[in-house]
């Protein structure tokens, strides 16, 4: 519901990290940025209350990107309240999986469109990913969270032990 408000109230407009991706020109690289805020630096009260007091968010902590092409990426970390703040291990971390954060969003938005998001999946789409990929799609899809899947599925060093071979007499 917040990013319904965000939009309908024109947030967008407002919004420091989106008037930035708008003025940037693509380039012939992939151009990215880090960005920080705090709740209390959001000069619009209105802004402020809607998307950060009503949902209980202290700061955003963002990655933005224009690739090549023109298209634009914003991947926005939002910590809440009850967390510490971000510091400079986090803004690290982040900046240096920019490059692949960003990747993964653009290509979640081009597999977005070929799909509505209240469609099933098909077969094909489903006969693409790893089965790996399909255990946590399925679980997800029955509503689990991502700590809950993680909890469900066997660890990379369960699922390679070794065999027992005994050998022919």
């Amino acid at each position: 519901m917040t990013a319904v408000d965000y939009l309908r109230m024109g947030f967008d407009l407002q919004d420091s990290n989106m008037l930035l991706l708008g003025r940037q020109k693509p380039t012939s690289a992939l151009q990215l940025w880090c960005s920080h805020q705090l709740a209390e630096h959001v000069s619009n009260e209105e802004y402020r209350a809607v998307c950060y007091a009503e949902t209980g968010i202290r700061e955003r902590l963002s990655l933005l990107a224009v690739f090549r092409d023109g298209c634009r990426v914003a991947v926005n970390l939002c910590r809440s309240l009850s967390h510490p703040d971000f510091d400079g291990k986090d803004i690290s971390a982040l900046t240096q999986k920019a490059r692949l954060t960003c990747s993964a969003v653009r290509r979640h938005m081009q597999v977005a469109r070929q799909e509505r998001a209240t469609a099933k999946l098909s077969r094909h789409t489903m006969a693409a990913l790893s089965g790996r990929e399909r255990q946590v799609i399925t679980h997800v899809l029955e509503g689990m969270t991502m700590p809950e899947v993680a909890r469900q599925l066997p660890t990379a060093k369960s699922r390679l032990s070794p065999r027992r071979c005994s050998k022919a007499k």
